[in-house]
């Protein structure tokens, strides 16, 4: 059975420093097409950039506690991420350097988790359309 997750991460109200919020939404469907599981965080530490929460977006659908999967009774034989952040897809493929200091950690936990997750994953780049269409924002 393959599991897809749509993911998204990012900073609103850049204007307003004092109202800035951080958030990574993602959304599990099974092969089906039918949504199982919807997991969004709205409060992630002040200061966070757009690239950061889209990595923590990522990490987030490689969390079984967080991506509905350990909730199932039909374990998934294999993952598909969906991001519509070129850079991370880019840089987590090694198509892109990673240069930004605040990234590199992340980046390093990110690859760590894909190297280690029990099924095949796979990471693609899909357009912000989609991601506004499946995620609803």
């Amino acid at each position: 059975m393959e599991y897809t997750i749509y993911t998204d991460g990012g900073v609103y109200n850049n204007q307003f420093p004092l109202k800035r919020k951080a958030y990574l939404s993602l959304k599990t469907y099974d092969d089906g097409g039918n949504l199982i599981h919807h997991h969004k965080e709205k409060r992630l530490p002040y200061g966070t950039t757009n690239n950061q929460c889209e990595y923590m977006a990522v990490e987030a659908a490689l969390d079984n506690d967080r991506n509905g999967i350990n909730d199932l009774t039909i374990a998934p034989t294999n993952l598909i991420i969906y991001s519509d952040s070129q850079l991370v897809v880019k840089q987590l493929a090694g198509e892109y350097k990673v240069r930004s200091e605040n990234i590199k950690p992340l980046y390093t936990r990110v690859k760590e988790k894909f190297e280690n997750y029990p099924i095949p994953v796979q990471l693609q780049w899909v357009s912000r359309d989609i991601t506004v269409e499946k995620l609803g924002h």
